[in-house]
């Protein structure tokens, strides 16, 4: 079902492309010769130290399938410093696991490379800036799929064309200075039982003209007057309404409004409210019943 939204304010902003810098790093890359995945074991680096433990920028490279990581341990970069997925290697973030001190956490590589992969159904990555699909000319797409967890940066969350994300449950969160969707990169939201999760930026929330917007209701039973805020951000350049799909919605007389205010204080609200023609009976109903109540007076 294609949305039927509304636009309170037209604003023209185009969503750019964010490059972000990672010059100046030393890379490490990932082993996996330790006991554990635990990133503070320095056996599992090709160095004889964990990333940004030197002093120095590293950027701790995964860049390979079997370079599937799921740390141990909650693990903090001395020297602000990054890291790269790529080659189709995928970091998987659960209960009670943080990353933090992040420079620059990107998925993906050139065009030599394939994508990278977040699985996140817990854990917190937190830091500067992370980039999803780092360049339109990787073989494979990059994706951050996350069921539980939080991600908080005070710079900015940038999905590229090549970029996927998804969210699951309402125990997922996006947070950033900014965050911007480009190209054909693609968002959706899937509803749990227990709701949706939400994206929040106090700067600006830019999506492309070409990126898209999915919402499944999944096993989610809508009631009818709950309203969910999937985006809440300073500024807001929305999605295009032709890229939006919202699918789950049209049985038992529950519709659904989605609504994109443009412009300062944006947001996007999806909203749950009676289907035309359960609304137009409801209507014919109240009708007669104060009629009935006029004739008893």
């Amino acid at each position: 079902m294609k949305a039927n939204f509304k636009t309170k304010l037209l604003l023209s902003t185009a969503a750019a492309v964010v490059l972000i810098p990672v010059g100046n790093a030393v890379n490490v890359s990932w082993t996996g010769s330790g006991a554990t995945d635990d990133w503070n074991d320095t056996a599992n680096w090709n160095q004889t130290y964990a990333p940004g433990g030197n002093g120095t920028i590293d950027n701790a490279i995964f860049s390979g399938a079997g370079d599937n990581n799921t740390p141990t341990a909650s693990f903090n970069y001395t020297v602000a410093s990054d890291f790269n997925f790529r080659n189709e290697a995928t970091l998987t973030l659960q209960s009670g696991v943080t990353i933090s001190n992040i420079r620059n956490g990107r998925l993906g590589g050139n065009a030599n490379n394939g994508g990278g992969h977040i699985i996140q159904t817990g854990g917190t990555l937190s830091g500067t800036t992370i980039l999803v699909a780092s360049s339109p000319t990787a073989s494979t797409r990059s994706t951050h799929t996350m069921s539980g967890g939080a991600v908080t940066l005070t710079g900015q969350y940038d999905v590229n064309t090549l970029g996927d994300v998804i969210l699951t449950g309402s125990s997922a969160s996006v947070s950033a200075g900014s965050i911007d969707f480009s190209g054909a990169s693609t968002l959706t939201f899937n509803f749990a039982s227990s709701g949706i999760g939400s994206f929040s930026a106090p700067g600006a929330f830019n999506a492309a003209a070409t990126s898209t917007m999915t919402i499944n209701v999944g096993d989610y039973t809508p009631i009818l007057g709950e309203s969910f805020t999937l985006v809440d951000a300073g500024t807001l350049t929305g999605f295009d309404a032709a890229n939006i799909t919202v699918n789950g919605f049209g049985t038992a007389g529950i519709d659904y409004s989605l609504t994109q205010d443009l412009g300062s204080n944006g947001n996007i609200v999806l909203s749950v409210i009676p289907e035309p023609s359960a609304a137009a009976l409801l209507g014919l109903g109240l009708s007669g019943l104060l009629l009935r109540r006029r004739r008893m007076i």
